[in-house]
């Protein structure tokens, strides 16, 4: 049997300050009590939303979207999930998420999508929603 492919959402805008994270967030809960699971990535080296469920975060330094792009393509998903509530899990943005481009390709997103693609189906994920970085 084929297995479900989360919906993903991506939230963007080519301006900031206009309410990304704010709007990923409220998307997150209403998803939640809707009775969805849903992972929300932070992918803005401003790190708005990270900042926002701070609190749940495992270890920023280690366990953030910038060392998942850069991590083996083996990796343990479960390193980088930090747990909200239980619906929602988080993987955090870092400062140095910027230098990703820099230091390998401008190709972040497609990573990214590589990354995940080979381990999102084991978590059973409704929808997946990336908070963005300026376009």
């Amino acid at each position: 049997m084929d297995e479900k492919k989360p919906e993903i959402i991506s939230v963007s805008n080519i301006k900031g300050g206009v309410g990304k994270s704010i709007l990923t967030i409220i998307f997150s809960y209403i998803l939640k009590n809707m009775g969805k699971k849903v992972l929300v990535i932070d992918f803005d080296p401003q790190n708005s939303l990270t900042s926002y469920f701070f609190k749940y975060v495992k270890s920023l330094s280690k366990n953030n979207v910038y060392a998942l792009l850069k991590e083996n393509p083996n990796f343990n998903l479960d390193k980088y999930l930090s747990k909200i509530n239980e619906n929602i899990y988080l993987i955090p943005s870092h400062p140095n998420l910027h230098l990703f481009n820099k230091e390998n390709t401008s190709y972040k997103e497609l990573f990214l999508k590589y990354r995940l693609k080979k381990t999102l189906p084991d978590y059973k994920f409704d929808y997946v929603i990336i908070d963005t970085s300026l376009i």
